[in-house]
């Protein structure tokens, strides 16, 4: 079977993940070159290359095509015609878009077409930019969405949240929760008591400034508390705010911004954390969070759709409400003064990790689809 990943996908040399889309492409990819009779490629449409490039990652043949970098009403609609160009040339038997115009490129290219579905934009758009360009971008992306979804053979929701929230308008909709990669289930190493990981971009909708404030009030019953947050500015005038706050508090020496690291780094992170956590107003999964859990990390979490999937309340972690600065200080503070607490969660989160994410699980997951879509397309067509 060939088959044809169309998504953003991060550049092999050093791999840098900027965010959960390109995470869930690469880890299923990965998992999916694992299986017999299975020939995996990529296609990804992306600003970050100015000419097509063609290279190889283990067998996986990943195909980067320029994007126009000024991301405006007619480049969106000229994506979906420029990708079908592309897939045609590439003759898989079946296409897997995570993005709305490679589900449409490849509906009209005649392919048999299952959509994973990464973000329930209209509860999104509320802390996105402001203007009148981002909301005409913003309404039009999800009129391709939601016509994404309506049109797929078959959609694929990373969680429970998620398919909850389209099952009215998706032909066919599976839950498949998105891979970790191998190497966070072998994370080892002492953690430093006291560090609270964030590994994710720094904007309104990740409530980052939210998480700062927390770890003010955690300090107050856990003095060695810092927070470390790992990820790319979205609002530079956001993180101004953040800065303000923090010198206004004496935080300097508590928060730490890395910006975007490599995966070596991500890793060494993951391993020097007690507890791994988002603050986050909105979330369609957390792949934060599972990565968490994979390395055997006590997690906390908003309980803002998605992680209500991955955190067993009292038991691999904590769930508190949205916005809840002195609840989610309060948990993170309970799990930081019992270190027995805190080891016996993480022990049970690594354990429904390897249940859950564990890249080989979700490619038989994802095959499994693949196959039901393939035996409908061939019946419907005889």
């Amino acid at each position: 079977m060939k088959v044809l990943i169309v998504s953003l996908y991060p550049l092999l040399d050093p791999v840098r993940i900027r965010g959960g889309v390109e995470a869930a492409a690469f880890y299923l990819a990965k998992g999916l070159n694992t299986l017999n009779d299975v020939k995996v490629s990529v296609l990804c449409d992306t600003k970050r290359v100015s000419k097509v490039t063609k290279c190889s990652d283990n067998g996986i043949l990943v195909n980067y095509i320029p994007n126009p970098r000024i991301r405006v009403i007619p480049n969106l609609l000229l994506n979906v015609y420029r990708l079908r160009h592309e897939i045609v040339k590439m003759q898989p038997d079946i296409v897997h878009t995570h993005s709305p115009w490679g589900a449409l490129a490849s509906l009209r290219a005649g392919l048999p077409t299952v959509h994973t579905i990464h973000g329930v934009l209209h509860r999104e758009e509320r802390y996105l930019p402001s203007g009148l360009a981002n909301r005409l971008n913003t309404r039009l992306v999800r009129f391709l969405h939601h016509k994404a979804i309506a049109s797929a053979h078959c959609c694929i929701a990373v969680s429970k949240y998620v398919k909850d929230t389209y099952a009215p308008i998706a032909r066919r909709i599976h839950v498949i929760p998105n891979a970790v990669d191998d190497a966070y289930f072998e994370i080892v190493g002492a953690p430093i008591p006291g560090r609270l990981l964030c590994v994710e971009y720094i904007g309104r909708l990740k409530n980052t400034l939210g998480s700062v404030r927390a770890l003010h009030a955690v300090k107050k019953t856990y003095s060695n508390a810092e927070l470390v947050i790992a990820g790319g500015v979205r609002d530079k005038r956001y993180y101004k705010e953040i800065a303000e706050y923090i010198a206004c508090h004496g935080l300097e020496k508590s928060v730490h911004f890395l910006g975007q690291i490599d995966q070596p780094r991500v890793l060494r992170e993951y391993a020097c954390a007690d507890i791994v956590c988002t603050f986050s107003w909105h979330e369609t999964f957390s792949l934060t969070l599972a990565q968490g859990m994979a390395a055997g990390k006590a997690v906390v979490g908003s309980d803002c759709g998605g992680p209500a999937d991955l955190i067993m309340n009292g038991e691999t972690g904590y769930l508190v409400p949205p916005g809840d600065e002195q609840a989610f200080a309060a948990r993170c503070s309970e799990l930081l003064s019992n270190r027995e607490l805190l080891e016996k969660m993480g022990r049970r989160a690594r354990e429904v990790a390897m249940e859950r994410f564990r890249k080989e699980v979700v490619a038989a997951q994802t095959l499994s689809v693949y196959n039901q879509v393939l035996q409908g397309f061939r019946c419907a067509a005889s």
